[in-house]
């Protein structure tokens, strides 16, 4: 029977804000936005009795107490924008005290200090060392339990929710609730009474005891706290310890409301029924099943100097394009490799679980056994990064242990050819293909064990799931069965370009080929004949048969419609190509996909994006929190401070000056220049869905959309005359053309090619492809009446109305690769691509690689004379711009030695004048109209606004 008593401490402990008070949502925007004092006072006295009682149970002295109380809050004012759920701040909270308080004891038992010791805790009514055994029994036994059974557990137990709460907040069924809070409390009273814990329920009401923390301590952190959240120093409401405890730990908690709920689980374990709805059914008999733990996130470090917001989010986000995503043996966990990184994902929470980076790697394909527990990768091992040399290899990693177990390089594999890999299921042979070269490994040694030289290419690789056939070709597909020796067969023949794409069917007899253009052929390879044909409308980026090859789970390589329409995972039917269901998946296209062993998830990698879903229901897993879903391509301020970005997913977003996103604005494909106009009436973008659109910047709404500069290249220019009547607007198609943006006329339009030399009317895409390798990054004056274009050694100043030449400016030998206009448009910056690095390979051939740094000028464009000239750090800039008040120039370099910055130099000299150092890469930057922020973005969809005085450092040899 349940005990009333019980139930009724469990509710007060996890009491509400009364009506009148405002809720823990309000408190936290006030302290993230300004660090009201007053609402860090009103969260220090409404949850600073439950930390306390924390901080005492997990410390072992009162002064540790102290620091961990102390630190808890200190990370509240660091993170309080980032707490996903202000309904669950108190069990946050909670998570944050337990594991500093784990982390001090940890340091202490390394590292004994008498004097701290010395001092004795406050007296505790469940704090002898009977009472301590066992609350760290039931920590670590609720700790162990699966989320699943954990979650309801949490709710109904420690927050008090009846079993319908419960369900409405999991989104869950209310019977699914209690058949899940029965299995979850049998399992954790079976794994207590194996460690000899039995407790009778009247035992668990001194842990329910929530004491207050002392007046001096809560006084002082909330003090502490409002300094903190506004990047003060947190005076004397912090102690040393407790300010470096909360920089070295972090904010990181469990993906439920994981708080130790010490009294419920005391309650849980003397099989004690709380439930406050129905009575659940009588639990059956535990089974003894081992637990996956769930990976702990990374812990973040103190913020950056200078960092006053950040746009978008970092959950499920990547820097790379290139992924391949797979689900580890915890089906909650995702492991996503990328460049030379491999990146574990926790799916209720979308946060990275700790990355494991293979030295010296660059991945060009993976692949993993169905339990997730072995992966390979295939690639290139930098051996020499300094002269750039590289060879093909191929890596295997144990999942579970999340480290390398070999690699070994391919011989002779070239670097014309990405290399490829595969494994059979039982995970005991590899498979590589690298040009016409096949071989096989013994997945545990290493050691290679055949190797197969076929005069075809091998643009197609697929292996069978008992890893006995190999199946690869191009126009021609063959089949190898490498343990009989011999040649290979051909099976299958196709016209055109052939195939790249083939998977086995996990029965082992069918393939499935990509035909292009959207057909997927079913081949039977004993037979040699096609048996079914899977046709879509759009280009396939992505296929995956589910583990009983039922399904198959297509996607498309970009947008299947133009907006609104979005990408979706298709499931289909193979045997009539029917659809059975569609996983919705944003606006970027699909690289990879992949089932769950159980097959009732899928998981696939986007641009940046990792995606996972339940199948039943169609639902994406995990949080979803608003932000791009491609890089950041274009980053601009509005005069008020608010920030618009621009992104490979057909979007343009606003943010207000704090980083709180605002209106979602669509366009036709990736977006590469954006503008808003001088009073912030305006904002214009150009895309490659070959148009211009131009918004009113306060209400969203599409004023005009214009003739783009076509759907294939990269490079868009728009700028707004200082009057915000006309718009300038470039494309890579070479054509200049002036707006009117009240009636959206076209005023002018002109081609900039150079003069007699003309468009090739047979074949455009090659002739654009030819404007795409020869022109740099362009920029139009201030008062939008000059044009300048780097094209090769030269660059020109055009008038945008007339289309006539002001003049050519000689840059010889330096190749512009950006150019940037100063404020009062009178200076030019000039930026080129450093002097390329000639390495001879052993073989004789010439490998070039990029230069150590790069020419950067700043022109006097009206008598056409360069000003000064310098070489800069880095092969090339990726941004260039000057300060609004033109006294400095920025520019974000690429190939910079020792990390990511944003440079800056004296504008009238080209001097060292500092740098804001990066996390990662930067892509793109902007100055707001004071000049005193810059916001930079990122390849992870993110972007990050400094305060330029407190994150300006000194360049190495420089100073600010």
């Amino acid at each position: 029977m349940p005990d009333a008593r019980i139930a009724g401490l469990v509710r007060r402990t996890a009491r509400p804000a009364t009506p009148a008070d405002p809720p823990d949502a309000a408190l936290l925007e006030r302290v993230a936005r300004g660090g009201d004092p007053a609402a860090a006072a009103a969260l220090v006295a409404r949850h600073g009795p439950a930390v306390w009682a924390a901080c005492r149970r997990a410390a072992r002295t009162e002064a540790d107490a102290e620091d961990v109380f102390q630190a808890t809050f200190l990370v509240l004012a660091r993170d309080a924008a980032k707490v996903r759920k202000a309904a669950s701040v108190e069990s946050w909270l909670f998570g944050v005290a337990h594991r500093l308080g784990r982390e001090v004891r940890a340091r202490h038992a390394r590292r004994p200090d008498p004097a701290r010791l010395a001092r004795a805790p406050a007296p505790d009514p469940a704090a002898d060392v009977t009472w301590a055994e066992v609350r760290g029994a039931i920590d670590e036994e609720l700790a162990r339990l699966p989320d699943g059974l954990r979650a309801p557990l949490l709710l109904c137990y420690y927050d008090g929710m009846t079993q319908d709460e419960a369900a409405a907040e999991l989104g869950w069924t209310a019977r699914a609730v209690k058949a899940r809070v029965a299995r979850g409390r049998a399992v954790l009273r079976a794994r207590l009474t194996r460690r000899g814990v039995e407790l009778p329920a009247a035992l668990a009401a001194p842990l329910l005891a929530a004491t207050a923390a002392p007046a001096r301590l809560a006084a002082g952190i909330a003090e502490a706290v409002a300094n903190a959240a506004r990047r003060l120093p947190p005076g004397s409401g912090a102690t040393p310890t407790a300010v470096a405890l909360a920089r070295s730990g972090g904010s990181a908690v469990f993906p439920t409301r994981v708080t130790l709920g010490l009294a419920c689980a005391a309650a849980l374990a003397a099989g004690t029924v709380l439930a406050l709805g129905d009575d659940p059914a009588p639990a059956p008999a535990a089974t003894a099943t081992p637990a996956t733990a769930q990976p702990v996130p990374p812990v973040p470090g103190p913020p950056a100097p200078g960092v006053v917001a950040r746009v978008g989010t970092t959950q499920f986000r990547q820097a790379g394009r290139r992924q391949w995503v797979f689900f580890t043996p915890d089906p909650d966990t995702v492991v996503v490799a990328e460049g030379g990184l491999l990146r574990f994902w926790h799916v209720p929470t979308g946060t990275n679980a700790r990355d494991l980076t293979v030295p010296d790697a660059a991945f060009e394909d993976a692949a993993a056994t169905p339990d997730g527990r072995t992966l390979v990768v295939a690639g290139r091992h930098w051996t020499d990064r300094v002269a750039h040399k590289s060879e093909a290899a191929v890596w295997v990693v144990d999942v579970a242990a999340r480290k390398v177990l070999w690699r070994a390089d391919v011989p002779d594999a070239g670097t014309s050819t990405r290399a490829k890999v595969r494994v059979s299921a039982d995970g005991k042979r590899v498979f590589t293909a690298t040009g016409g070269d096949l071989r096989v490994w013994d997945a545990r040694t290493g050691d290679e064990l055949l190797r197969y030289r076929h005069p075809g290419g091998t643009d197609a690789f697929a292996v069978s799931p008992d890893g006995k056939a190999v199946v690869f070709g191009r126009t021609d597909l063959h089949v190898w069965r490498w343990e009989a020796g011999g040649e290979a067969r051909a099976f299958a023949r196709f016209g055109g370009f052939g195939t790249e794409a083939a998977w086995f069917a996990p029965d082992g007899r069918s393939v499935y080929v990509d035909r292009g253009s959207g057909q997927l052929a079913v081949w039977d390879v004993a037979a040699g004949r096609q048996t079914a044909l899977v046709a879509r409308d759009w280009q396939l980026g992505a296929c995956a048969p589910s583990p009983d090859g039922k399904i198959l789970a297509l996607a498309p390589y970009q947008l299947a419609a133009p907006p609104p329409g979005t990408v979706a995972v298709e499931l289909v039917d193979p045997a009539t190509g029917k659809e059975v269901g569609r996983l919705p998946a944003g606006r970027t296209g699909v690289g990879h996909v992949s089932w769950s062993a159980d097959g009732t998830r899928v998981a696939a990698a986007t641009d940046q994006q990792v995606w996972v879903w339940d199948v039943k229901t169609g639902r994406p897993l995990g949080p979803a929190r608003p932000g791009h879903e491609g890089r950041i391509s274009a980053i601009v301020f509005a005069p008020d401070g608010s920030l618009f970005t621009a992104s490979d997913d057909h979007t343009v977003r606003t943010w207000d000056a704090a980083g709180k996103p605002g209106r979602v604005l669509l366009t036709g494909g990736w977006v590469r220049g954006l503008a808003v106009s001088r009073d912030g009436r305006l904002v214009a973008a150009s895309a490659l869905g070959n148009d211009v659109r131009v918004w009113e910047a306060g209400t969203g709404r599409e004023r005009f959309k214009l003739l783009g500069h076509g759907r294939v290249g990269g490079k868009r220019v728009v700028r707004f005359a200082p009057d915000g009547a006309r718009l300038v607007a470039w494309g890579d198609d070479e054509y200049l053309r002036v707006w009117d943006t009240r009636t959206g006329r076209l005023l002018a339009e002109h081609s900039t090619r150079p003069p007699g030399e003309q468009a090739d009317p047979d074949d455009p895409f090659a002739d654009r492809l030819r404007g795409m390798g020869m022109l740099g990054d362009p920029d139009v004056s201030p008062d939008g009446t000059v044009f300048a274009l780097g094209a090769g050694t030269t660059v020109r100043l055009i008038d945008p109305m007339t289309g006539e030449t002001r003049r050519v400016l000689d840059l010889a030998p330096v190749a512009a690769t950006r150019v940037a206009f100063a404020p009062d448009g009178r200076r030019l910056a000039v930026a080129g691509r450093g002097q390329p690095v000639q390495t001879k390979l052993p073989d004789g051939r010439v490998q070039s690689g990029p230069g150590e740094d790069h020419p950067v000028a700043v022109w006097d464009v009206t008598a056409g004379k360069a000003l000064w000239a310098v070489a800069a750090p880095g092969y090339w800039a990726s941004d260039l711009a000057f300060t609004p008040d033109g006294a400095r120039l920025a520019e974000l370099p690429l190939g910079l030695k020792g990390g990511y910055s944003v440079q800056f130099r004296d504008a009238a000299t080209g001097a060292d004048a500092g740098r804001i150092d990066l996390p990662v890469r930067g892509w793109q930057f902007a100055f707001d109209r004071t000049g005193r922020r810059v916001a930079v973005s990122f390849s992870d969809t993110t972007a990050t606004v400094f305060d330029i005085p407190a994150a300006l450092a000194p360049s190495p040899g420089g100073k600010p």
